[in-house]
C-alpha cells in the first residue's frame, strides 16, 4: 500500500498514448483517481492496484483522452463486484452526466433491459460547478472552473492529517485567480500541451491550453513549492522541461509514468 500523501502517474502524454506512457491520469493514495486515460484499468492492475477499490473519480472535463477509460472501470466494477454502486465521480456540471451516459451504455450495451431498469447499479455524481468542494476521507478536495474548450474543473486536493496540498490544473489557459487556488501547494501538476511555448494566441484561441511559460507562471504566482510539467507530446517533452528550467529557478520535473511524486 503507497502512502497517502503520494501522487501516482500513471500518464502525462497528450490526447494520444505514446510508448510507455498514456494520456493525462493520476491515482492519489489508493483510492482518488485523477482522470482516465486510455489504459487506466490495466495500469492500475499493472501496478498492484483493484481497480474496483478506486471510490473516487475526479474528472477535469470530458474530452474523450481524459474519460476513455470510464466504461472499462465501470464493467471492471460490475463484473468483479456485481455492482457499481460505491463509486463517487466528481466533474463539471454541463456535461458529467451525459459522458456517465454514455460509457454507462457503452459498458452495458448487450443488456438493453437490465441497462434502462439500472440493474447494473449506479456511481454517484456530483456535479460541480467551480467553487464546490467536500471531504472524501482524509482528503479534501476544492475546485475552480479552468478555461478550456469544454467546461472543466481544476483540482486542490488537500492531506487533512498532513496539511499537504496537491493541485492539478487540468486542460487551461492560464488565469489570475489560479494565483490565489493553488496558493502555498507543494506540488502543482500543470499542463503544458503546447511544449516549450510561447502561445500562438491564433492556434490557441479554440483549444484553449498552455505551454511552460504559462505553467511557470502559474507555480511562481502561486508560490507553489514544485511545479510537475504534464500533458504534453513524448516528442516536445525534453525541449518544454529544459525551456521551463531556463524560465524558473524552482524545482521543475517532467511527469513520468509510473513516478511516484510525494506532497
Amino acid at each position: 500500500m503507497k502512502k497517502d500523501s503520494f501522487v501516482t502517474v500513471y500518464g502525462s502524454a497528450d490526447c494520444l498514448p505514446a510508448r510507455n506512457n498514456d494520456g493525462a491520469n493520476y491515482l492519489i493514495g489508493n483510492t482518488l483517481k485523477i482522470d482516465l486515460g486510455w489504459f487506466s484499468v490495466g495500469s492500475l492492475l499493472n501496478d498492484g492496484i483493484d481497480p474496483s477499490k478506486i471510490d473516487t473519480l475526479l474528472l477535469t472535463h470530458m474530452h474523450t483522452d481524459h474519460t476513455m477509460a470510464l466504461p472499462q472501470l465501470l464493467m471492471y466494477r460490475w463484473v468483479t463486484t456485481g455492482y457499481v454502486d460505491g463509486l463517487t465521480i466528481v466533474g463539471p456540471k454541463e456535461q458529467l452526466r451525459g459522458r456517465y451516459e454514455a460509457a454507462y451504455e457503452y459498458a452495458f450495451w448487450e443488456y438493453p433491459e437490465l441497462r434502462a431498469s439500472r440493474a447494473f447499479g449506479d456511481a454517484t455524481l456530483l456535479e460541480w460547478d467551480g467553487g464546490d468542494n467536500t471531504a472524501f476521507g482524509d482528503y479534501k478536495v476544492e475546485s475552480t472552473s479552468s478555461n478550456h474548450a469544454l467546461p472543466g474543473l481544476c483540482y486542490r486536493i488537500t492531506h487533512i492529517p498532513t496539511g499537504h496540498s496537491v493541485g492539478f490544473s487540468g486542460d487551461t489557459m492560464y488565469q489570475e485567480k489560479y494565483d490565489e487556488f493553488f496558493r502555498d501547494c507543494d506540488v502543482l501538476f500543470y499542463e503544458c500541451s503546447w511544449g516549450e511555448g510561447p502561445l500562438d494566441d491564433e492556434l490557441n484561441k479554440d483549444c484553449k491550453h498552455s505551454s511552460v511559460y504559462e505553467a511557470v507562471k502559474a507555480a511562481e504566482q502561486s508560490h507553489s513549492k514544485r511545479l510537475v510539467l504534464t500533458h504534453c507530446r513524448t516528442e516536445k517533452q525534453a525541449a518544454a522541461l529544459a525551456r521551463a528550467t531556463t524560465l524558473s529557478d524552482m524545482d521543475i520535473t517532467f511527469a513520468k509514468f509510473g513516478e511516484m511524486v510525494e506532497f
